[in-house]
Protein backbone atom coordinates (compact mmCIF):
# COMPACT_ATOMS: atom_id res chain seq x y z
CA UNK A 1 0.00 0.00 0.00
CA UNK A 2 2.98 2.24 0.89
CA UNK A 3 4.58 1.70 -2.31
CA UNK A 4 1.52 2.53 -4.41
CA UNK A 5 0.85 6.10 -2.76
CA UNK A 6 4.63 6.67 -3.30
CA UNK A 7 4.37 5.47 -6.89
CA UNK A 8 1.27 7.92 -7.38
CA UNK A 9 2.67 10.83 -5.51
CA UNK A 10 5.13 11.93 -8.46
CA UNK A 11 1.73 11.89 -11.25
CA UNK A 12 0.09 14.12 -8.96
CA UNK A 13 -0.30 16.81 -11.57
CA UNK A 14 2.03 20.22 -10.72
CA UNK A 15 -0.93 22.67 -10.63
CA UNK A 16 -3.03 20.57 -8.17
CA UNK A 17 0.50 20.58 -6.18
CA UNK A 18 0.49 24.14 -6.59
CA UNK A 19 -3.06 24.67 -5.23
CA UNK A 20 -2.82 22.26 -1.97
CA UNK A 21 0.15 24.51 -1.02
CA UNK A 22 -1.85 27.51 -1.89
CA UNK A 23 -4.44 26.00 0.47
CA UNK A 24 -2.13 25.51 2.76
CA UNK A 25 -1.08 28.45 2.90
CA UNK A 26 -4.33 30.21 3.03
CA UNK A 27 -5.16 27.88 5.85
CA UNK A 28 -2.03 29.25 8.16
CA UNK A 29 -2.53 32.74 7.23
CA UNK A 30 -6.15 32.49 8.18
CA UNK A 31 -5.12 31.11 11.73
CA UNK A 32 -2.47 33.80 12.16
CA UNK A 33 -4.89 36.72 11.51
CA UNK A 34 -7.45 34.63 13.91
CA UNK A 35 -4.74 34.89 16.45
CA UNK A 36 -3.91 38.70 16.32
CA UNK A 37 -7.56 39.70 16.20
CA UNK A 38 -8.70 37.36 19.00
CA UNK A 39 -5.63 39.10 20.78
CA UNK A 40 -6.71 42.52 20.17
CA UNK A 41 -10.32 41.69 21.22
CA UNK A 42 -9.12 40.42 24.49
CA UNK A 43 -6.82 43.41 24.74
CA UNK A 44 -9.44 45.56 24.30
CA UNK A 45 -11.85 43.80 26.48
CA UNK A 46 -9.20 43.87 29.11
CA UNK A 47 -9.49 47.73 28.65
CA UNK A 48 -12.84 48.17 28.52
CA UNK A 49 -12.78 46.18 32.39
CA UNK A 50 -10.35 48.44 33.70
CA UNK A 51 -12.04 51.59 32.63
CA UNK A 52 -15.21 50.04 34.23
CA UNK A 53 -13.42 49.27 37.39
CA UNK A 54 -9.63 50.18 38.05
CA UNK A 55 -9.23 47.95 41.10
CA UNK A 56 -9.96 44.57 38.75
CA UNK A 57 -6.91 42.44 38.32
CA UNK A 58 -7.80 41.25 34.28
CA UNK A 59 -5.03 38.25 34.50
CA UNK A 60 -6.64 35.12 33.32
CA UNK A 61 -5.95 31.95 33.99
CA UNK A 62 -4.41 29.70 31.18
CA UNK A 63 -7.03 27.11 32.12
CA UNK A 64 -9.81 29.13 32.22
CA UNK A 65 -12.96 26.76 31.82
CA UNK A 66 -15.72 29.12 32.54
CA UNK A 67 -15.88 31.21 28.80
CA UNK A 68 -19.28 30.32 28.78
CA UNK A 69 -19.75 33.01 25.71
CA UNK A 70 -17.10 31.93 23.99
CA UNK A 71 -13.04 32.95 23.85
CA UNK A 72 -14.16 36.53 23.73
CA UNK A 73 -13.01 38.10 27.42
CA UNK A 74 -15.82 41.00 27.41
CA UNK A 75 -18.43 38.22 28.64
CA UNK A 76 -16.89 36.61 30.84
CA UNK A 77 -15.38 40.06 32.71
CA UNK A 78 -19.41 41.02 32.29
CA UNK A 79 -20.45 37.73 34.24
CA UNK A 80 -17.98 38.28 37.07
CA UNK A 81 -19.06 42.36 37.16
CA UNK A 82 -22.88 41.31 37.52
CA UNK A 83 -22.46 38.74 40.08
CA UNK A 84 -20.83 41.36 42.32
CA UNK A 85 -23.75 43.65 41.29
CA UNK A 86 -25.76 41.07 43.06
CA UNK A 87 -24.21 40.24 45.38
CA UNK A 88 -24.09 43.62 46.59
CA UNK A 89 -27.67 43.49 46.00
CA UNK A 90 -28.26 40.87 48.71
CA UNK A 91 -25.45 42.48 51.05
CA UNK A 92 -27.61 45.40 51.00
CA UNK A 93 -31.05 43.54 51.65
CA UNK A 94 -29.59 41.72 54.12
CA UNK A 95 -28.56 45.46 56.07
CA UNK A 96 -24.88 44.08 56.11
CA UNK A 97 -21.79 46.36 56.46
CA UNK A 98 -18.68 45.36 54.03
CA UNK A 99 -17.34 42.32 54.09
CA UNK A 100 -14.39 41.72 55.72
CA UNK A 101 -13.97 38.19 55.64
CA UNK A 102 -15.31 36.33 52.51
CA UNK A 103 -15.33 32.81 51.49
CA UNK A 104 -16.07 31.51 47.68
CA UNK A 105 -16.95 28.08 47.54
CA UNK A 106 -16.36 27.33 44.70
CA UNK A 107 -13.86 29.92 43.56
CA UNK A 108 -12.92 28.74 40.52
CA UNK A 109 -10.17 30.83 38.66
CA UNK A 110 -11.49 33.99 40.11
CA UNK A 111 -13.95 34.74 37.76
CA UNK A 112 -16.69 36.62 40.61
CA UNK A 113 -13.39 36.94 42.99
CA UNK A 114 -11.63 39.37 41.04
CA UNK A 115 -14.14 41.78 41.58
CA UNK A 116 -14.88 41.04 45.17
CA UNK A 117 -11.57 41.44 45.89
CA UNK A 118 -11.74 44.85 43.60
CA UNK A 119 -14.92 45.94 45.85
CA UNK A 120 -12.99 45.19 49.16
CA UNK A 121 -9.58 45.11 48.63
CA UNK A 122 -8.87 44.85 52.32
CA UNK A 123 -10.78 41.51 52.98
CA UNK A 124 -9.37 38.57 53.90
CA UNK A 125 -10.53 36.57 50.82
CA UNK A 126 -10.51 32.61 50.84
CA UNK A 127 -10.80 31.02 47.83
CA UNK A 128 -12.14 27.45 47.90
CA UNK A 129 -12.03 24.76 44.99
CA UNK A 130 -11.85 21.56 43.87
CA UNK A 131 -9.11 21.96 41.06
CA UNK A 132 -5.81 22.36 42.96
CA UNK A 133 -4.72 24.50 40.30
CA UNK A 134 -7.97 27.24 40.22
CA UNK A 135 -7.27 27.60 43.93
CA UNK A 136 -3.59 28.70 43.55
CA UNK A 137 -4.44 30.80 40.56
CA UNK A 138 -6.55 32.47 43.00
CA UNK A 139 -4.00 32.88 45.83
CA UNK A 140 -0.83 33.92 43.75
CA UNK A 141 -3.19 36.56 41.33
CA UNK A 142 -5.76 38.03 43.99
CA UNK A 143 -3.91 37.08 47.08
CA UNK A 144 -6.30 34.77 48.16
CA UNK A 145 -6.14 31.97 51.20
CA UNK A 146 -6.22 28.96 49.25
CA UNK A 147 -8.30 25.89 50.61
CA UNK A 148 -8.34 22.91 48.45
CA UNK A 149 -12.54 21.81 48.17
CA UNK A 150 -13.67 17.78 48.31
CA UNK A 151 -16.62 15.96 47.26
CA UNK A 152 -19.01 16.33 48.87
CA UNK A 153 -18.20 19.82 49.60
CA UNK A 154 -19.51 19.57 53.08
CA UNK A 155 -16.86 17.16 53.97
CA UNK A 156 -13.95 19.98 53.73
CA UNK A 157 -11.76 21.11 55.74
CA UNK A 158 -9.55 23.66 56.13
CA UNK A 159 -11.46 26.88 55.08
CA UNK A 160 -12.10 28.01 58.64
CA UNK A 161 -15.15 29.92 59.90
CA UNK A 162 -16.48 33.71 61.00
CA UNK A 163 -16.96 34.82 57.63
CA UNK A 164 -18.71 38.24 57.01
CA UNK A 165 -19.87 36.87 53.29
CA UNK A 166 -20.11 33.33 51.41
CA UNK A 167 -20.79 33.62 48.50
CA UNK A 168 -21.40 30.37 46.17
CA UNK A 169 -22.03 30.83 42.53
CA UNK A 170 -23.47 27.91 40.49
CA UNK A 171 -22.61 24.95 43.40
CA UNK A 172 -26.12 23.81 44.46
CA UNK A 173 -27.86 23.78 40.67
CA UNK A 174 -25.44 21.11 40.33
CA UNK A 175 -26.81 19.34 43.65
CA UNK A 176 -29.40 16.60 44.04
CA UNK A 177 -31.98 17.66 46.31
CA UNK A 178 -31.05 15.51 49.15
CA UNK A 179 -27.79 16.81 48.78
CA UNK A 180 -28.85 21.02 49.68
CA UNK A 181 -29.64 20.23 53.64
CA UNK A 182 -25.81 19.41 54.48
CA UNK A 183 -24.69 21.97 52.44
CA UNK A 184 -26.47 24.33 54.06
CA UNK A 185 -25.17 23.10 57.22
CA UNK A 186 -21.64 23.38 56.25
CA UNK A 187 -22.39 27.23 55.01
CA UNK A 188 -23.91 28.02 57.84
CA UNK A 189 -21.05 26.63 59.96
CA UNK A 190 -18.64 28.54 58.28
CA UNK A 191 -20.35 32.19 59.01
CA UNK A 192 -20.10 35.02 61.55
CA UNK A 193 -23.19 35.88 63.79
CA UNK A 194 -25.03 38.06 61.13
CA UNK A 195 -23.05 36.62 58.38
CA UNK A 196 -24.31 36.85 54.80
CA UNK A 197 -25.11 33.36 52.48
CA UNK A 198 -25.40 34.60 48.55
CA UNK A 199 -26.31 31.45 46.49
CA UNK A 200 -27.53 30.88 43.05
CA UNK A 201 -30.16 28.97 41.79
CA UNK A 202 -32.12 27.76 38.86
CA UNK A 203 -34.86 30.45 39.04
CA UNK A 204 -37.77 30.46 36.52
CA UNK A 205 -35.45 30.41 33.56
CA UNK A 206 -34.54 26.04 34.26
CA UNK A 207 -38.13 25.18 35.00
CA UNK A 208 -39.16 26.73 31.70
CA UNK A 209 -36.79 25.50 29.43
CA UNK A 210 -36.78 21.83 31.50
CA UNK A 211 -40.62 21.75 30.72
CA UNK A 212 -39.71 22.37 27.18
CA UNK A 213 -36.61 19.86 26.71
CA UNK A 214 -37.38 17.51 29.36
CA UNK A 215 -34.90 16.71 32.07
CA UNK A 216 -32.48 14.23 30.78
CA UNK A 217 -31.86 16.14 27.12
CA UNK A 218 -28.37 17.56 28.29
CA UNK A 219 -26.73 20.97 27.48
CA UNK A 220 -26.89 20.42 24.00
CA UNK A 221 -30.47 20.13 23.70
CA UNK A 222 -31.84 23.22 24.55
CA UNK A 223 -31.54 26.51 22.25
CA UNK A 224 -28.64 28.77 23.48
CA UNK A 225 -28.70 26.93 26.89
CA UNK A 226 -24.92 27.04 27.04
CA UNK A 227 -25.13 31.26 26.92
CA UNK A 228 -28.78 31.94 28.60
CA UNK A 229 -28.81 29.66 30.90
CA UNK A 230 -24.96 29.77 32.35
CA UNK A 231 -23.29 32.84 32.69
CA UNK A 232 -25.57 35.34 31.70
CA UNK A 233 -25.33 38.64 32.74
CA UNK A 234 -28.05 41.53 33.59
CA UNK A 235 -27.70 43.43 30.40
CA UNK A 236 -27.84 40.30 27.91
CA UNK A 237 -31.12 38.68 29.35
CA UNK A 238 -33.64 41.06 28.51
CA UNK A 239 -32.38 41.48 25.05
CA UNK A 240 -31.94 37.28 24.85
CA UNK A 241 -34.94 36.20 27.33
CA UNK A 242 -39.02 37.21 27.15
CA UNK A 243 -40.03 39.30 30.01
CA UNK A 244 -40.81 36.72 32.41
CA UNK A 245 -37.58 34.50 32.18
CA UNK A 246 -35.44 37.60 32.76
CA UNK A 247 -36.61 38.27 35.67
CA UNK A 248 -34.77 35.05 37.00
CA UNK A 249 -32.01 36.82 37.07
CA UNK A 250 -32.83 38.46 40.19
CA UNK A 251 -34.63 35.78 42.12
CA UNK A 252 -31.61 33.87 41.24
CA UNK A 253 -29.61 34.94 44.29
CA UNK A 254 -30.89 33.55 47.51
CA UNK A 255 -29.86 35.91 50.57
CA UNK A 256 -29.92 34.24 54.10
CA UNK A 257 -29.34 36.44 57.17
CA UNK A 258 -28.45 33.80 60.12
CA UNK A 259 -28.56 35.21 63.51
Amino acid sequence: MHGTRESLAPNVPPMNRRRERARGLRARAHAQLHGIQQTLVNGSARTRAKLRNRRVITRVAEHEDMLTGGPDLRHYFEVGESALECIQEGLREAGAPPPKKILDLPCGYGRVLRYMRAAWPKAEVTAMELVPDAALFCADTFGAKPVLSRQPSWLSTGAGAEYDLLWCGSLLTHFDADDWEPALRYFRDRLNPGGVLIFTTHGDLSIDLLAVIGPRSGRRSGNGWATTAWGATRREWPRRLESRASRSLTTATTTARLD
